[in-house]
């Protein structure tokens, strides 16, 4: 006797990426886009393959950005790199972001971890629980920090005499 069962594609989904966000430059690009579980599995089994080439993998990057921001903010984004001339390494911090947020997506929604849990965090987190990114093309850096509203709450360093920063509150 084989078992069968029913399924439909009129489900609601939740997004993974639901309240992602980065910043480049002082200017936020929320992840609007959503990636399948499908899409996710294809590109991830893309990244490990031996044999991918140097276009695919290119073309792999694209996709997972173009999918997680959406075609019109995924536009914006590109137009601010290229007219910024973001390096790479910011362009790679980026999609390294997305992708943690899309593991911590999918942990969320699955009620379980995708990967055994590491011994440090990669960060304060913000209230949202995702780690805030904020990239800086001066530096070529993406820097883990509070979301906007645990921003909010933090307090501001003031100078001291002789300009060294003292943290308050």
């Amino acid at each position: 006797m084989a078992l069968t069962r029913q399924f439909s594609s009129d489900v609601p989904a939740e997004n993974p990426l639901k309240d992602a966000w980065i910043e480049l430059d002082g200017v936020r690009f929320d992840c609007k886009g959503r990636l399948s579980v499908l899409q996710m599995s294809k590109l991830a089994s893309q990244a490990i393959s031996d044999d991918l080439g140097d276009a695919a993998e290119a073309a792999s990057i694209y996709k997972t950005l173009s999918l997680a921001f959406g075609k019109e903010e995924y536009a914006r984004l590109e137009a601010h790199v290229d007219e910024h001339e973001t390096p790479d390494e910011t362009v790679l911090g980026i999609l390294q972001y997305v992708n943690e947020a899309l593991q911590e997506g999918v942990e969320r929604i699955t009620g379980r971890p995708t990967q055994p849990s590491s011994s440090s965090p990669d960060g304060p987190q913000g209230t949202d629980g995702l780690p805030a990114r904020s990239i800086s093309l001066a530096k070529g850096t993406v820097a883990v920090g509070a979301s906007e509203a645990a921003a909010k709450k933090t307090p501001k360093p003031r100078s001291r005499p002789g300009g060294q920063v003292r943290r308050t509150g």
